[in-house]
This record gives C-alpha cells, sequence and structure tokens, in this order.
C-alpha cells in the first residue's frame, strides 16, 4: 500500500486545527477549514509534514456577520439571508444563517477566498450550496424571481407551480454562484501566481437532500466548467435518516448509503471529474455511543467499497472530533473517549483505502447493471400547497421521499445492485446508459427538464435496453408550467410524451382500463420495442414502498423482462463483490432472515486484530470486509493489514521490511503473510508475535512513533 505517492490524493481528512502528532493520520491531502488570520500558519504546519493543503469553507451558511452588518463594503445585507413564510431567519447553527447567493454576496465569497490563495493553497473546496425548500421569502430573493420570470414574485407555497419556480430558480441561482465563484478563483491564481487552481465541490447525495427539504444543483456540479471534482459528503448522519419499506419507516443505512453512494459515482461516470466519497468514524450529532457509531460508520463504509468506479476517499471530517472526542454528550450517561480496539480499525481502514483501484474486481453473483433515474427536480417537488390533495394523502411518502426508495429498495433488499442515475446526465453525455440493461423510472416524484431524453431512451431500449416504467399520473406537479403543456404541447404529464415517443399511447389507455395492475396478466403490461422492452406499471411508485404486494409485482417486471430478453437477473440474500484481495459482504435483513456461509480464508480486517477465520457464519443484517487470503499465490512475504501508513516496503524470498506511520499515543497492530519461520525487530527490537500456521501469517501489536522500522527475516534451521 506504498506504492502510491501522496501526490494521487487517493485519501484526505478534514480539521480546523494546526498540524498536532496526535491526529496525523498518514492520509495524502488535509483540508484545514475556515479563513481564520491564522490560515497560513495552519496550511504551512501540515506542509511541513508532507501533506497537499487543500481549504474548505461554507458558501450558502456560516459566519457571515461582517457582510450582514455592513462592515465588508458599508451596506447592510441582512435582506440576503433565506427566510421562510413567517419571515423567520433561517439557521444551519447557532449564528450561521443560510444565505441567497445574490451576486454582491457572492462576490464577498470570492474575495474572502482569495486569501487562502495568497497563502499559497490551490486546492479549493466550496462546501454545501444548499438553498432550504421551505424559504424564498427574503426581499433579496424576491427580487431576484422578478428578475429571472419577469413578473411578480408568487408565494412559493401557494400553487404547485410557484413552489416549482422557486425551487428551480433557487437551483439556477447556486449554479450561478458556483460558476462565479469557481471561474474568479482560478482567473486570480493564474494572473497573480501562475498557479493552476482546483475548485472542488462538498455536497450531500440528491437522495438526502431529498429527506431534508434543501435544493441543490447536483447534476449541474460536473457541468459547471470551473468545477474540478466532488466531495460526496455521505455519512451515518445522512444515511440514517430513516425511509419507508413494506410499509414500516426506520433507518436503513447499509441500503441508503449505497444508493448514496452510488448517485455520486454515477454522476461523475463520464464528466472526467474528480470525486472522493467521505466517511465519518462518528457524526455530528454527539448523544451516540461509539457502539452506535461504528454500527453505522461500517455499514456506510462497505455500502462506498461497492461502488468500484470511485477509489479516492475523505476517511474523516473531523479527525480531532474522533480522535481526542469523548462521547455520548449531553445525556446522562458518561461520555468515553474512542475505544482502543474501535481506534485500531479505523486506523487501518483509513489506510487500506489508499488500495482500493484493484484491476480485479467482481461479483460472486453477478447482474447486470440496473438503473434507476433520479432528477434534480424531484427536489423542486418537496412542498405541496397545504390545501393539495394529493400532497395531503401522500405526506408520508413524500417526507420519506418514498417515489425513489420505491424503485430503488424492493430490488436491493433481494442482493440486486442498483444505481441512481442522474436523468440530465442522459442528455449531457453520449451513450451515458450504454453499461445499463434494465432502468426503472417514475414521474410521481419528479419531472424531465427537456423531451430530449424520451428520445434517447426510445433509442437506448431499441438496441435492446428494459424500461420500466411507474405512474398513475396522479401528481399534482404534473400541473406545472413546463414543456409538456405549454406551446404545442397539450399532454396531461410527462409520462404521455414519453408512451407517445415510444408508440404506445393506445395500447396504455387500454391497459389503464382493466383491473389492478398486482392482479393483471404481468405479460399484458410489457411491450416489445425494437431489441428491447418496455414495461408498464400503472401505480404510484409510493406503494412500491408502502404495500409488500407492489413491490412484488415491480420485482417480477423485472425478473419477467429480464428473463425474456435471456439475461435473467439473479437474486441473492446477500451482495459479495470482491475487489483485489479484499471481500466486501453485507446480508440483507428486511426480506430475508436466513444465515449466509463463507468459506475460505479470511482476515477479519474490522476487528482490532484481523482474525482470521476459515468459515464464517454471516447472519442478516451482518457486513465484512475480509482480506481474502487465498488470493496470494506466491511464496513471498505480503503485508495484509497494518493500523497506520506504510512505507518503504522491500519484500524477498527470505525477508520483509517497512516502516509505519500512525498518530501519537497510538497502540498498532499489524498481520504480515509470511511463508517462512522468522525473527521479528520492530525498530531494531526484537518482538513477539502471534503465527497462524495454517494461513502463514503472524500478528504483533508495537507503540505508534515518527516512523517505526518493522523488519521479518527469515531463521534458517541448524543441520
Amino acid at each position: 500500500m506504498d506504492k502510491y505517492p501522496r501526490s494521487e490524493e487517493r485519501t484526505g481528512f478534514k480539521t480546523k486545527k494546526k498540524y498536532s502528532p496526535d491526529i496525523d493520520i498518514q492520509t495524502d491531502f488535509v483540508i484545514i477549514n475556515g479563513l481564520s488570520e491564522d490560515i497560513t500558519e495552519r496550511a504551512a504546519s501540515w506542509k511541513e509534514k508532507g501533506y497537499i493543503v487543500h481549504l474548505t469553507t461554507g458558501i450558502s451558511h456560516g459566519n457571515f456577520n461582517e457582510y450582514l452588518d455592513g462592515k465588508y463594503d458599508g451596506s447592510n445585507h441582512w435582506n440576503e439571508v433565506q427566510t421562510d413564510e413567517n419571515g423567520q431567519i433561517l439557521m444551519h447553527s447557532i449564528g450561521n444563517p443560510y444565505m441567497v447567493p445574490t451576486i454582491p454576496f457572492t462576490k464577498y465569497i470570492t474575495e474572502k477566498l482569495k486569501k487562502a490563495i495568497d497563502s499559497g493553497i490551490f486546492d479549493i473546496h466550496a462546501e454545501e450550496p444548499e438553498f432550504l425548500i421551505k424559504s424564498g421569502y427574503s426581499e433579496a430573493f424576491k427580487c431576484e424571481w422578478e428578475i429571472f420570470y419577469r413578473k411578480p414574485w408568487e408565494d412559493p407555497i401557494s400553487s404547485v407551480d410557484a413552489q416549482y419556480k422557486a425551487s428551480k430558480l433557487k437551483a439556477i441561482l447556486l449554479t450561478r454562484a458556483v460558476h462565479n465563484i469557481g471561474s474568479e478563483l482560478k482567473f486570480y491564481a493564474k494572473a497573480k501566481y501562475n498557479k493552476d487552481l482546483r475548485f472542488y465541490i462538498s455536497t450531500h447525495s440528491i437522495m438526502n437532500y431529498g429527506s431534508l427539504g434543501i435544493i441543490s444543483p447536483e447534476s449541474s456540479i460536473m457541468d459547471i466548467s470551473a468545477t474540478d471534482g466532488c466531495i460526496a459528503q455521505i455519512w451515518t448522519g445522512t444515511s440514517r435518516v430513516p425511509n419507508m419499506y413494506n410499509g414500516e419507516i426506520k433507518e436503513r443505512t447499509l441500503l441508503t448509503s449505497f444508493l448514496e453512494y452510488g448517485y455520486m459515482q454515477e454522476l461523475a461516470r463520464s464528466s472526467g471529474k474528480k470525486m472522493w466519497f467521505m466517511h465519518d468514524p462518528i457524526e455530528d450529532t454527539v448523544s451516540y455511543g461509539w457502539d452506535d457509531y461504528r454500527y453505522n460508520y461500517t455499514r456506510t463504509l462497505i455500502a462506498s467499497l461497492y461502488q468500484t468506479e470511485i477509489h479516492d476517499y475523505e476517511v474523516c471530517p473531523w479527525v480531532d472530533r474522533v480522535i481526542n472526542g469523548s462521547y455520548p454528550r449531553n445525556t446522562v450517561f458518561e461520555a468515553k473517549p474512542i475505544p482502543p480496539k474501535y481506534k485500531i480499525t479505523l486506523l487501518t481502514v483509513m489506510n487500506l483505502l489508499r488500495n482500493m483501484d484493484q484491476k480485479n474486481i467482481e461479483w460472486e453473483t453477478p447482474n447486470s447493471p440496473i438503473g434507476v433515474l433520479i432528477s434534480d427536480t424531484a427536489l423542486y417537488q418537496k412542498n405541496y400547497p397545504r390545501d393539495d390533495s394529493f400532497g395531503k394523502a401522500n405526506s408520508d411518502s413524500i417526507t420519506h421521499f418514498s417515489g425513489f426508495y420505491g424503485l430503488a429498495i424492493p430490488l436491493l433488499e433481494r442482493g440486486i445492485p442498483v444505481l441512481p442515475i442522474p436523468m440530465e446526465n442522459i442528455t449531457r453525455f453520449a451513450n451515458y446508459l450504454k453499461k445499463y440493461k434494465i432502468i426503472l423510472m417514475s414521474y410521481e416524484f419528479m419531472k424531465p427538464s427537456n423531451p430530449t431524453s424520451h428520445y434517447l431512451l426510445l433509442e437506448w431500449v431499441k438496441k435492446g435496453g428494459i424500461l420500466i416504467y411507474v405512474g398513475d399520473n396522479g401528481d399534482s406537479f404534473h400541473k406545472v408550467e413546463e414543456w409538456w403543456n405549454t406551446g404545442d404541447c397539450n399532454y396531461s404529464s410527462p409520462a404521455d410524451h414519453l408512451i407517445e415517443v415510444f408508440g404506445l399511447t393506445s395500447k396504455i389507455k387500454t391497459l389503464k382500463k382493466k383491473s389492478n395492475q398486482t392482479s393483471r396478466i404481468l405479460l399484458d403490461c410489457i411491450y416489445n420495442i425494437g431489441k428491447g422492452q418496455f414495461a408498464f406499471f400503472n401505480e404510484t411508485p409510493f406503494n412500491c414502498a408502502r404495500e409488500s404486494d407492489y413491490a412484488h409485482f415491480l420485482r417480477k417486471l423485472v425478473y419477467s423482462t429480464s428473463e425474456k430478453a435471456g439475461n435473467p437477473v439473479k437474486v441473492s440474500k446477500s451482495m459479495i463483490l470482491n475487489r483485489g484481495p479484499y471481500k466486501i459482504v453485507a446480508v440483507m435483513d428486511d426480506d430475508n432472515k436466513e444465515n449466509v456461509a463463507l468459506n475460505g480464508h479470511f482476515a477479519d480486517l474490522l476487528t482490532h486484530d484481523y482474525e482470521v477465520e476459515t468459515f464464517i457464519v454471516a447472519e442478516p443484517g451482518s457486513i465484512y470486509l475480509l482480506y481474502d487470503l487465498d488470493t496470494i499465490t506466491d511464496e513471498i512475504p505480503k503485508l495484509i493489514a497494518v493500523s497506520g501508513r506504510s512505507e518503504n516496503t522491500v519484500a524477498t524470498e527470505t525477508s520483509f521490511s517497512m516502516t509505519v506511520k500512525a498518530p501519537a499515543r497510538t497502540e498498532c497492530a499489524c498481520r504480515i503473510f509470511c511463508p517462512f519461520d522468522a525473527e521479528l525487530r520492530v525498530n531494531g527490537k526484537k518482538t513477539e508475535f502471534v503465527r497462524d500456521e495454517t494461513n502463514k501469517t503472524l500478528f504483533f501489536r508495537f507503540q505508534s512513533g515518527n516512523a517505526v522500522k518493522i523488519e521479518l527475516n527469515k531463521i534458517c534451521s541448524k543441520k
């Protein structure tokens, strides 16, 4: 794992603090937070230790008092904060309001960020461009509305059309802000220092924003010329947000984060831009204990590793609160520091993540990729007018983003990997859908921004794709003033245009007249289009989350169409991916109550001693990150795992050596495959170890240091 130079920036972490040996977790880069006066000093302290230094700051919420109170330019700017219908200022936290991204405000942010460039930082992350859906009442937003729409402002909650227009404008304003800030900073760095600045966005997934009621220009991030990539801010705090399946609302951290990470992977695909996945060993809520943090962290970790096109990670957003924090806080329970065993696990994972760019990747139950279409417009229709009957009847489903989850979770729960597809990418990148065999979609929780995608979907189906549409035209947002019902278009919903493009208008009308769809003959719902198939399920996707019968029928459509295409979907009680020597395992638990047996020779990397096992009984809901010892084919020592950064590794048929760096005052663990009898020395001192003869590995512990020298030498038997 030491063959990758820091310049590749495979792993990084975030901190507000200057260098300290106790938080030096030995990644490639560090992201320092905030633009305080000591920014140059903080940056220099990390650079001296070999780190590539980035900077991050919020561009939508933060302490902007100097701007708001007029100290910055002499003008009061409190009319630019986001407010709700009651005129209340919307806060991210105490003293940190959400801002409307006006031109003056983005100029203010840009000027502040120039200080980072002046301090020698040329990697900048604009964090969380966000607009709350319940906002839209400040004077600044009303002004932006009248400029953009060229008509008087409308109360966003007064109609679905006003809500849709308000949300659409919010996304446009955020996109403008990101473009303006990034473009000006790049020019400043080039003109003044002849340096190429890299400008990134840190953002949550569209699923999390959809559940929380936040607008963000998700798909536009990769389309803005000034952006170089993104950090996918996904962690326990986003992934434990409850969702609905089989009518039960509960946390599904593994499945939710699988879809969140999957969306961010697909967002970056074909863009040529960088994507890091973020993990967090704890979360912003401080009232949980270490067992809870560990349970959820490991599930987000496993979910991220299933997305094989991404191999770069922000391994910890706030490393000091993990290494030096005590939890739970603000409860009756005693706050305790990080358990030493958990610390070993974290340091192990944080360093092995540099080794995830593997050539040999294989699912043990292979399936052709299945996608679920998702659009930025799904964020536009989270608030329904108070008197809207559809909104009232489906409030729980709308709150929990069940339109999307109703299409995805029924398949995930059967061990079938599902990837959310950013719908905007269909028209953005040529042949973007080529890797998919089956796609599910609905316009009951989102809308297409233009009709072009329908023609590209038809072309994809004619070549052999399978498109399954789920919807009953019940959503009130079908009535918004958009392309499908303005000008020469006269469709009751965008689905009607899709069906017309596919030449199925009369057949679908006949189908809708029949009885409840789940009792119909399955083949009545499936139509041949060229070499492919189109299936129509005349129900709201909310029902696929609310009731098992609808989820079952949806799966039957997937199974039947895939079998007819000669490539049947394979169902499994688990998802098991081999990523080089690493075996990533998750056993389903909503629909599955059976154990899964794992046979082989494994080192369990989520245990503090990398326990070696030959038979694992994986229970429902369990997850594993294993090193498959059977992938070792030669007789040369090999590092299996170590809770630190390994460097200068040299392995021969008779010896092994490396240096290990880890945070100060840390007990480290190490397991090495060693095919011969050996003597172990740590910093020159002979050290005891435990040997597993069956698998030819040895395990030992040692105390961290600046650079600990590990040496193994073969013991020659005396004749």
